[in-house]
């Protein structure tokens, strides 16, 4: 099987087959040609979600070790 890497959303072919691994994304199967491609959809947020993810990933994820914690 030949990996390809379709542009984001592209899902002209046939979609063989389509699932959502978590309830949120979806991955479509698409097969061109003879070629299959996975098409994967992001789960769709809005900006205050993605604010409250930036602000997580920035300022609450983020753990400072004082080096006399860190041990080789």
């Amino acid at each position: 099987m030949k990996l390809v890497y379709p542009r984001e959303g592209d899902l002209s072919g046939k979609v063989v087959e389509e699932y959502s691994p978590d309830g949120f994304s979806k991955v479509y199967i698409v097969e061109r040609m003879g070629v299959y491609h996975y098409v994967l959809e992001d789960p769709k947020v809005s900006e205050e979600e993605l604010k409250f993810i930036q602000d997580v990933v920035e300022n609450q994820l983020v753990y400072l070790a004082r080096p006399s914690e860190v041990r080789d």
